[in-house]
């Protein structure tokens, strides 16, 4: 299906060019910059509209995203988020501007975006570390403002820069988690057992974290988040410095967590593992979703992701999807190593 866009002065609805920078509606003549644009701006256009009126006047017809849709979910959603809008003290930009989406049982949505995308900024509304000026988020029924403690009680988090207590052993830290989540002392001695074993942890777990490299410090945090075996389960960047098999031992576990009829919210900027991973994926660019869609059962969605996130955040390039290694000529590759005996 083409892409369109539909004109705010007149409502015509008009198939964007991707060979256009400047998009002009034949009916009023009023113009729109171009996300998609592959070409070059041989004719120097200046754009007459701002940044923010450009935005606001694209509607995208065919994405697979419906805010309106998105704004009456299944009520049986694990997280429900509608019409979310943050902006930041003494700045003049929207950080999350309306955005509306819901995550099913047994999903793991992936959420994608540039840095400064808006991504954490909604995460942590929607674990309730960061207020908001309007808008519902809901955690398996309970909502986040109205009765944030139900809510929390049903969310493990693992956040981005691992805050941790340090002077505390990893036991000791787990231990409290435990604690504001009342789980009971056989549950999490048997969990915390199963996990530092997984993890390869147990050579440190009665270590003070402080002396824990970061994917130590990753990982503790991931079975801190876990511990209360929360339905929902909300991942930032959560491989950032994890060798290869603990990253492996995460995605195994995230499967089973949504086999069991859980659910796992999850932010990333590898979009390999993304693909491979996620049933859904939305792309939020500059607060505001600008598109949403299957990957699981979709090969052809997942064959696109790359090129699809970069079309839609405008950072496209034709040199990001270049094969370099099969237009390579032979006398251009490191000659074999010799034998020794020659």
């Amino acid at each position: 299906m083409s892409k369109k866009f539909k004109c705010v002065d007149c409502g015509t609805l008009n198939v964007i060019d991707v060979n256009k920078k400047v998009l002009v509606c034949p009916n009023c003549g009023k113009k729109y910059s171009n996300r998609f644009y592959e070409g070059v701006d041989k004719d120097n256009v200046e754009l007459t509209l701002s940044k923010q009126e450009i935005q606001g006047g694209l509607e995208f017809i065919g994405s697979g995203y419906n805010p309106q849709l998105e704004e009456n979910p299944d009520p049986g959603s694990m997280l429900i988020v509608r019409k979310l809008v943050k902006t930041y003290p003494k700045s003049d930009r929207v950080a999350v501007d309306n955005i509306s989406f819901s995550v099913r049982p047994g999903e793991i949505f992936g959420f994608l975006g540039q840095n400064g995308a808006g991504k954490s900024t909604t995460i942590k509304c929607l674990t309730g570390i960061l207020p908001f000026d309007s808008g519902e988020i809901k955690i398996c029924g309970h909502d986040i403002v109205k009765d944030p403690i139900k809510a929390k009680m049903c969310m493990g988090y693992v956040p981005d820069n691992h805050s941790v207590y340090e002077k505390l052993t990893g036991r000791e830290y787990v231990n409290y988690v435990a604690d504001l989540y009342k789980v009971p002392t056989d549950l999490r001695r048997e969990r915390l057992d199963r996990f530092a074993k997984l993890f390869k942890l147990e050579f440190a777990i009665d270590r003070q974290i402080k002396s824990y490299s970061h994917g130590m410090k990753q990982k503790i945090c991931i079975i801190a988040a876990l511990i209360h075996e929360p339905k929902l389960w909300v991942l930032d960047e959560p491989m950032m410095g994890l060798d290869p098999q603990s990253t492996a031992e995460i995605i195994a576990h995230m499967r089973e967590h949504c086999a069991n009829g859980n659910t796992v919210f999850f932010s990333s900027h590898n979009l390999d593992l993304v693909k491979k991973l996620c049933h859904r994926v939305a792309i939020i660019n500059e607060g505001k979703i600008i598109d949403m869609f299957d990957l699981a059962g979709n090969e052809q969605n997942k064959a696109n992701l790359e090129e699809r996130f970069f079309r839609l955040t405008g950072t496209y390039e034709d040199r990001l999807f270049e094969d370099y290694i099969a237009q390579e000529s032979a006398d251009m590759r490191p000659a074999a190593v010799l034998n020794n005996n020659d």
